[in-house]
C-alpha cells in the first residue's frame, strides 16, 4: 500500500499547488478536486473506513473505567406498638482496569481491519483516478460539441452560398426550380441540426460545471498537431500483466477477500478460551443516623485473573462461523471475477486505443477524399454533367468527414486514458501532458458558441 499512499500524497500536493500559470484544463481539474461531490464523498468514506482499524485495535488495549455513587434512604417500621425509624447515606467511588491477555477472536478481527484500511486506500485512489477520467471526458465532450457546432456552422454558411447561387441561376433561367427546392431543403436541415448542436454545447458545459461546482465560460481547443501514437508498450500482454499487478479495483477486491478471510478465522476462535486480567480500587462511606448514629469508611483493591471457555451458545457460534466462511467464499469468487474482468478490460482498452490510431488516420484521409470529390462534383455541375443533388451530397460528405475526424481524435484521447486507468497508472501527470496540447491562446467562449 506504500505506492497507493504516495499517489494519494501526490494528488493532495497537486491540489494544494498554485496554478497561476495553469491553462484551462488544469484549472478545471483544480476546481474538481475541491468541489466534486463524488470525490468529496469518497474522501469522507475513506476517512471513515480507516477508523475501523483503530476500533479493532482498541479492544486489545487496557480498558479503564471510573464510577461513583451516592445513595440515601429513610424508612419507618411499625409493628403495632412501636415505630422504628432509620436513616442512612452512603457514597463511594471506584476505578477499574482490565486487560485482555489472550483473545484470538479479537486479534484476528484486528488483522481483518488492517485489510479494511488497505481496501479503503485502494478505493480512494481508484476514485481519484475516476475523477481524472471524468474531468477529461467532460472537458472533451465540450470540445466535441463545439467542434460539431463549428462544422455545422461552416456547412450552413457553405450551403447558404450554394442556395443563393442556385437561386441566381434559376432567376436567369439556367436551372429548374427543383434545384432551388433541393438546395433550400438541404439548407433547412442543416439549420435545424445547427440549432440542436448549440443546445448540446450548453448541455456539455452544464455537465462540466456539475463536476467543478462553478460556472465555466471558456475551453481551450485541442491543437491540430496533437500526436496520435500507438500506446507503449505495443503489446496487449504487457498491458494485461501491468493491469493485474496495479489495477486499483483488483486491489480493492483482493483486500476485501483478505479481510473476509481474517474475519472467518476470527469467528473460528469463538469457541476458544479467552483470558483477561482485571483490577479495581475504590472507597466507600456509609453514614447511619438512625436508629444509632455510625459511620463506616471502606477502601481497598482487588485483582482478578479469569479464563472463559464458551461451551454452548445455542448453535449461534457455529452458525456465525459458517456464515463468515461463506462470506469469504463470496469475496474470493468476486476477486476471481474481477481478475477476469480486468484482463478483458486491458485487452479491450488496448485494442480500442490501437483502433483509435488507425481510425484517426483513416478519418483524416477521408477529408482529403471528400474534398476531392466535392471539387470534381462542383466542376461537373458547372459543365452540366452533375446535378445539384450531387453537389449537396458531396458538400455534406465533406463536413461529415471533418466532424468524424474531430470526434475520432477525442475518442482516441479517452481510449488512452481508459487504458491507463485499467492499468492503474492514470495520474494527474496525464492532465498536465494533455493540457500542453491545448491552444490556450485561442480559447472558445460559451457565449459566442450558444444562445442557451
Amino acid at each position: 500500500m506504500a505506492i497507493i499512499r504516495k499517489r494519494l500524497a501526490a494528488a493532495i500536493l497537486l491540489s494544494a499547488a498554485p496554478l497561476a500559470n495553469a491553462d484551462n484544463l488544469l484549472e478545471v481539474y483544480q476546481k474538481a478536486l475541491e468541489n466534486d461531490p463524488t470525490l468529496r464523498a469518497a474522501q469522507a468514506n475513506y476517512r471513515a473506513n480507516v477508523e475501523q482499524e483503530n476500533i479493532a485495535f482498541s479492544v486489545l488495549l487496557p480498558q479503564v473505567n471510573a464510577s461513583a455513587n451516592y445513595t440515601t434512604s429513610e424508612s419507618d417500621a411499625d409493628n403495632g406498638t412501636t415505630v422504628r425509624s432509620s436513616e442512612s447515606d452512603s457514597y463511594g467511588w471506584k476505578v477499574s482496569a482490565s486487560q485482555t491477555i489472550f483473545n484470538a477472536n479479537q486479534w484476528f478481527n484486528f488483522r481483518s481491519a488492517e485489510f479494511v484500511t488497505a481496501q479503503a486506500e485502494a478505493q480512494f485512489a481508484a476514485d481519484q483516478q475516476d475523477l481524472i477520467y471524468r474531468v477529461v471526458e467532460a472537458y472533451l465532450n465540450v470540445l466535441r460539441a463545439v467542434s460539431n457546432l463549428t462544422t455545422a456552422r461552416a456547412e450552413e454558411a457553405a450551403l447558404q452560398r450554394q442556395y443563393e447561387q442556385t437561386q441566381q441561376r434559376y432567376d436567369v433561367g439556367l436551372i429548374a426550380i427543383t434545384d432551388v427546392y433541393e438546395a433550400r431543403s438541404t439548407l433547412d436541415g442543416v439549420i435545424a441540426n445547427r440549432i440542436q448542436l448549440e443546445g448540446q454545447v450548453a448541455i456539455a458545459f452544464e455537465a462540466l460545471e456539475a463536476i467543478t461546482g462553478q460556472p465555466e465560460a471558456n475551453v481551450a481547443p485541442l491543437v491540430e498537431a496533437f500526436p496520435v501514437n500507438a500506446p507503449e508498450p505495443a503489446a496487449p500482454a504487457a498491458w494485461v500483466s501491468t493491469s493485474l499487478e496495479n489495477n486499483l479495483s483488483l486491489k480493492v477486491a483482493r483486500a476485501t477477500m483478505d479481510s473476509a478471510e481474517r474475519s472467518a478465522t476470527a469467528t473460528s476462535w469463538n469457541h476458544g478460551p479467552t483470558v483477561s486480567l482485571s483490577a479495581e480500587y475504590g472507597q466507600s462511606t456509609s453514614d447511619v443516623e438512625l436508629p444509632t448514629a455510625s459511620m463506616t469508611d471502606t477502601d481497598g483493591w482487588s485483582a482478578t485473573l479469569s479464563a472463559r471457555v464458551p461451551l454452548f451458545q445455542g448453535g449461534g457460534t457455529s452458525a456465525s462461523s459458517r456464515r463468515a466462511h461463506e462470506q469469504f467464499n463470496v469475496a474470493k469468487e468476486r476477486y476471481i471475477g474481477t481478475q477476469r474482468q480486468v484482463t478483458q478490460q486491458a485487452r479491450s482498452s488496448y485494442l480500442t486505443a490501437m483502433t483509435g490510431v488507425a481510425t484517426v488516420d483513416a478519418r483524416q484521409q477521408a477529408i482529403v477524399s471528400a474534398q476531392s470529390s466535392l471539387d470534381a462534383t462542383q466542376a461537373g455541375y458547372e459543365v452540366g454533367t452533375r446535378n445539384i443533388v450531387d453537389v449537396l451530397n458531396a458538400q455534406q460528405a465533406l463536413y461529415r468527414a471533418q466532424s468524424n475526424y474531430s470526434n475520432a481524435r477525442f475518442d482516441y484521447v479517452l481510449s488512452l486514458l481508459a487504458l491507463k486507468q485499467v492499468a492503474g497508472s492514470l495520474s494527474p501527470d496525464d492532465i498536465n501532458r494533455l493540457n500542453e496540447w491545448l491552444d490556450s491562446e485561442n480559447q472558445l467562449n460559451r457565449v459566442d458558441l450558444s444562445s442557451y
